[in-house]
């Protein structure tokens, strides 16, 4: 598994919260997608207790993010899926985690898009290349260019010069 593809671990973190009993919340993607993921899980792990999925506005979810933390806490949530994109939902999960009441925080990016088949992820060969990502940037030019592209040039993907 290439590091950061939390589409990979994903599956086995409902599996272990289903049979712990662990209340598991998703937070972000849009609502077909939740749509979708209900009725996979549903199939997939019926017994898995799923908290809430909440799929605010992108453009809400700042002046939403307190009420909706308060909200996550209140259903008890243990893992809380983050899927807002990066870095949207490592900010977040920064500012808001801990006022959930989460045990666990997972910011997954499109991972539940994957898991939930509305969008389909790269060949075997490319995922273990590390070459995800060109997939998608073929699959969702429009979406992901400025995400690549910013984090292509992000400071932690500039090599450091040596003295």
């Amino acid at each position: 598994m290439a590091p950061g593809h939390r589409a990979d671990l994903l599956p086995g973190v409902l599996a272990l919260a289903e049979t712990t009993g662990q209340r598991v919340g998703f937070f972000g993607g849009s609502p077909e997608t939740h749509r979708l993921l209900a009725g996979l899980l549903r199939k997939r792990h019926p017994a898995l207790a799923i908290s809430g999925m909440w799929a605010p506005d992108a453009d809400d979810i700042e002046s939403l993010s307190e009420r909706l933390a308060a909200t996550i806490r209140t259903a008890r949530t243990d893992i809380l899926i983050v899927s807002l994109g990066k870095p949207r939902q490592e900010q977040w999960v920064d500012r808001y985690g801990c006022a959930t009441g989460a045990r666990v925080l997972l910011p997954c990016g499109g991972a539940i898009d994957f898991l939930a088949g509305k969008t389909i992820r790269a060949p075997g060969w490319m995922q273990k290349l590390g070459l995800e990502w060109l997939h998608r940037l073929i699959s969702e030019p429009r979406r992901l260019a400025a995400v690549i592209c910013c984090r292509a040039l992000s400071p932690c993907s500039v090599p450091h010069a040596r003295s």
